[in-house]
C-alpha cells in the first residue's frame, strides 16, 4: 500500500502527494501501484492552491505596478514644479539685480 499526504488549501482545494512507495511499487520499473493506496496524513495548509494564487498574486501585481506608476507620474511633477519655482526664483533675482 503506496502512502499519500493531502494538502488542504484556503481555497478549498486539495492535493494528494506520495509519501512513500509500497513494497511492490518499490520494485516495479515504472513505479506504479495497482493496490491500495493509503491516506496517511492531512495537512491544512494556510495559503491558497497554485492555481488560486496565480489570479491573486497578478491582481496583487497589477495594483502595485499602477501604485508605482502614479508615484513616478508624481515625483516627476513635483520635479517639474521645483525646476518651474527655481527658474522663477532665478528670474526674479535677475531682474533685482539688473
Amino acid at each position: 500500500m503506496c502512502d499519500f499526504d493531502e494538502h488542504v488549501y484556503t481555497c478549498g482545494h486539495s492535493t494528494f502527494r506520495l509519501k512513500s512507495y509500497c513494497h511492490r511499487t518499490r520494485n516495479d520499473p515504472y513505479k506504479e501501484c495497482h493496490f491500495v493506496k493509503k491516506l496517511r496524513d492531512v495537512w491544512d495548509q494556510s495559503w491558497p492552491c497554485d492555481d488560486c494564487k496565480t489570479p491573486a498574486q497578478k491582481a496583487a501585481a497589477a495594483e502595485e505596478a499602477k501604485a508605482m506608476a502614479n508615484a513616478r507620474v508624481e515625483k516627476a511633477a513635483a520635479a517639474e514644479r521645483a525646476a518651474a519655482e527655481a527658474q522663477q526664483a532665478q528670474q526674479g533675482d535677475h531682474e533685482m539685480s539688473g
